[in-house]
């Protein structure tokens, strides 16, 4: 397995994402015995918990635990070569976040509190096996569940995700909303941060994506567009090691929309490795 999971920084989502040797067709579930690890050790964002992650491995390189937000600890539970469930040691919720597989692709994730599931995603794929869509429900007080959210995704011919539509439902007592973000000028360096994009909006804990990659590449600039209430663009540089590994991110980031439109931010975020 190729656990690719997922980064973004300051309105977007968080995660990680661990590439196990070479590059292969992107977005298709991998074999892991074809793969030696690429030992990210920690991300750290500028004005977030530090480190924002830290991850841990056992001997065969899988990804064994790892530190969110600089305290909540989950552990990984494997079953042969698919990472089947996530569970937050420290007592808080959600308790497990439990993931299912059919022909070899994973089909769907479900988060539980105390043994009850209160959300839960399905995924869908193209022809060529690239993530084409994920779908979150909410369970609601009744007991049934209602459309919470959902992504879709494009690529460039190279692989790379190019635009990820996302589209929030009215469940509950959230908003609708419609907003697409746009990654461009990808340079030719490895992605380590790219499981990020999948990590979903409004359930703010890690969902850590087996199997799956989205950016093989670093996008030089993000633009938000659509009825979001904050639209904006972000343009990235970049350092590496010797190896080509990414060490920094910086980005500037720029409001387009509402009353601090025109207004900069930097952001900043870095990254550590094992060796």
């Amino acid at each position: 397995m190729k656990t690719k999971y997922w980064l973004s920084v300051f309105i977007l989502p968080v995660l990680f994402s661990c590439h196990k040797g070479k590059d292969i067709s992107p977005g298709v579930p991998t074999n892991p015995a074809s793969f030696v690890a690429l030992k990210l050790k920690d991300i750290q964002i500028a004005g977030l918990p530090s480190p924002y992650y830290h991850f841990e491995y056992r001997e065969d390189k899988y990804i064994s635990a790892f530190n969110f937000s600089g305290g909540l600890l989950y552990n990984m539970i494997y079953t042969g070569d698919n990472l089947t469930s996530m569970k937050c040691e420290d007592g808080t919720s959600p308790g497990s976040i439990n993931y299912s597989y059919h022909d070899n692709k994973l089909s769907s994730i479900t988060v539980a509190d105390a043994g009850i599931i209160y959300r839960r995603v399905f995924l869908r794929y193209y022809p060529s096996g690239q993530l084409q869509k994920m779908e979150w429900e909410l369970k609601l007080d009744n007991g049934s569940f209602a459309e919470e959210q959902s992504y879709t995704f494009t690529y460039y011919p190279d692989g790379n995700v190019r635009e990820v539509l996302q589209q929030y439902f009215a469940a509950g007592q959230l908003p609708e909303a419609t907003f697409t973000d746009r990654y461009e000028n990808y340079d030719n360096r490895r992605n380590v941060d790219g499981f990020t994009l999948m990590e979903p909006g409004r359930l703010r804990i890690p969902i850590l994506i087996p199997g799956i990659s989205l950016q093989i590449n670093n996008a030089g600039r993000i633009v938000r567009t659509g009825g979001a209430a904050v639209t904006y663009e972000v343009n990235y540089t970049y350092t590496y090691d010797n190896a080509g590994k990414p060490l920094t991110k910086t980005g500037d980031f720029v409001n387009t929309s509402g009353p601090d439109a025109g207004q900069h931010y930097e952001l900043r975020t870095t990254y550590s490795y094992y060796d």
